[in-house]
């Protein structure tokens, strides 16, 4: 309220300072309750307009859409994600998630065939994973262990891992090591 009075007598005054000097015209405005009153309401009509529209064109961009993690308490690592898609919360099982790419300010979660956004950095949702069951390979992948078929040399001393889904994704050396501690290969 007090922002409304300050409001209305500094547009008050700013039209004083207009017709007066500048366009040459006698200019009052009367200072009554009912005339604040009207002032008061047109901020309260506008405040909510602007709210709206700010709520509005955040739903419409996207961006409350952010992945929370249903943890249980204890500091236990999650089981399940919730992930808002088209205005809804989907369920999806950690153990169901084939592998996660970066994308910028995004995690893209691959499960079954099917891409999921969320936002959050890979390396945050590396530390609510289970480190026994994913493991990163590369600054841009992470990988469920249980869902790697094959893995093969690949170029430069890097090698390849094909995942259950047909995915391809590469093993970087500088992650070789931390993946060879829970999936073994043999050079």
């Amino acid at each position: 309220m007090p922002y409304s009075i300050l409001h209305a007598l500094g547009m008050a005054a700013l039209r004083l300072l207009w017709f007066n000097a500048i366009v040459g015209e006698a200019y009052s405005f009367p200072v009554t309750a009912e005339r604040l009153g009207y002032e008061f309401a047109k901020d309260v009509i506008s405040y909510a307009m602007l709210s709206g529209g700010v709520l509005i064109l955040e739903h419409l961009l996207g961006r409350k859409s952010v992945a929370a993690p249903v943890s249980s308490p204890g500091g236990t690592l999650p089981e399940r994600f919730a992930v808002r898609r088209r205005g809804r919360e989907i369920m999806v099982d950690v153990a169901d998630i084939d592998w996660v790419e970066a994308s910028g300010n995004y995690a893209v979660l691959h499960v079954g065939g099917e891409l999921l956004e969320i936002r959050s950095s890979l390396t945050k949702l590396e530390g609510e994973l289970d480190p026994k069951r994913f493991v990163r390979v590369h600054k841009s992948h992470l990988v469920n262990i249980a869902r790697v078929v094959e893995v093969t040399p690949w170029v430069s001393g890097d090698w390849r891992i094909r995942l259950q889904d047909g995915a391809e994704v590469n093993l970087s050396r500088r992650y070789r090591q931390r993946f060879e501690a829970l999936v073994p290969v043999k050079s």
